[in-house]
């Protein structure tokens, strides 16, 4: 007679489940170069105490000289000239800027992973004299079958729990691990900057050499021009002064001519 029996059967399936987050940042910096030359030029001592004067009287009608803070200072391409009476002393300075960037990179890994184990059920029926061939064997892997499904099914669904909570662990994770990253990455760009702004500051500064010995030249033969004028006025003042003749100033290619005529 039959005398049917049941059987249980569990499946368990363990979970592994890997993440991983890249964080990358980057930052740009920027700043200003600077390349100056100086250079101090006794005019006393080259001109003399008359020449001196000359220039001095013929200063304040150049409108290219203004009188700024006890001096007279004009601009020159790159910089300016300035001349102090009380020393006598001419300053020519050259400065030289140019932008700089500089940018810098920083990246951090993050990963990890997050495991678990599941396990189902599953019931199978038998009969003791495998009656129409429902065999305990038969039960038992029916029953295996179903709960390895189950297993995997419950699995899945918990895999992708897990996935999606270390995700929202990781954001809140991330968020301090970003501001680090963002911090590398700021130094570096500052490092770069700083390097950055030397090399070209060193450049700058040979350049305002070059622009220095030009504009030296050319502000001395400015000077040398403004003494000039001042004397020939001088001397056309005499002239007018003392009835003179056939009185001629001709100022051509840096040379000035005056010719009169005046009764000893």
């Amino acid at each position: 007679m039959c005398n049917p029996r049941r059987i249980k059967v569990k499946a368990t399936r363990r979970i592994a489940e890997a993440w991983r987050a890249e964080i990358e940042r980057t930052v740009t910096a920027s700043g200003e170069a600077k390349g100056e030359s100086r250079l101090v030029q006794p005019l006393r001592s080259m001109l003399g105490e008359g020449a001196l004067r000359a220039f001095e009287q013929a200063l304040g009608g150049d409108p290219r000289w203004e009188w700024v803070d006890g001096g007279y200072r004009m601009r020159v391409p790159g910089g300016h000239a300035a001349y102090q009476p009380g020393s006598g002393e001419l300053e020519i300075v050259i400065s030289l800027t140019e932008a700089v960037e500089a940018v810098g990179t920083a990246e951090k890994v993050l990963e990890g992973e997050v495991t678990d184990e599941v396990t189902a059920e599953s019931e199978g029926r038998y009969e003791d004299d495998g009656w129409r061939g429902r065999t305990k064997e038969r039960a038992e892997r029916e029953a295996r079958s179903r709960a390895e499904a189950k297993a995997a099914k419950l699995a899945a669904e918990r895999a992708e729990r897990l996935r999606l909570d270390a995700e929202e662990a990781a954001r809140h994770s991330m968020s301090a691990e970003a501001r680090a990253v963002e911090d590398e990455a700021r130094r570096r760009a500052e490092a770069a900057l700083a390097e950055r702004t030397l090399s070209v500051g060193q450049d700058l500064g040979r350049r305002a050499d070059a622009r220095l010995a030009e504009v030296h030249r050319q502000t001395l033969k400015d000077v040398m021009q403004l003494i000039a004028a001042s004397y020939a006025q001088a001397i056309s003042d005499f002239a007018q002064q003392n009835n003179a003749e056939n009185f001629t100033m001709v100022d051509a290619d840096g040379f000035i001519e005056i010719q009169f005529e005046m009764e000893g």
